[in-house]
């Protein structure tokens, strides 16, 4: 059996940053959407620990004073940004 030509995506990392029973969402400069706050592995992060890199995209999007624990994975998913789609990229 042949196997298929290997694809690429990109990895990324979402947080579910709650407070009680609120969840926050972040407004994506680009696309103008709604998501969680997080986002993709850098350049030169593949050996970092996950959950780095998961602080430093928190840091960046919702500031360093923001406390958080980790509670781990809790979802694995797959999907295309709509405004990189001429672009193929898969997250």
């Amino acid at each position: 059996m042949n196997s298929p030509k290997p694809d690429t995506y990109h990895v990324a990392l979402k947080a579910f940053v709650r407070k009680g029973d609120d969840v926050l969402l972040c407004q994506d400069r680009l696309s103008g959407e709604w998501d969680l706050p997080g986002g993709r592995i850098g350049v030169g992060e593949f050996e970092r620990p996950l959950e780095d890199i998961l602080r430093r995209e928190i840091v960046e999007e919702i500031g360093a004073d923001v406390g958080y624990r980790n509670n781990g994975p809790v979802a694995i998913f797959r999907h295309r940004r709509p405004e990189f789609i001429e672009e193929g990229t898969q997250i």
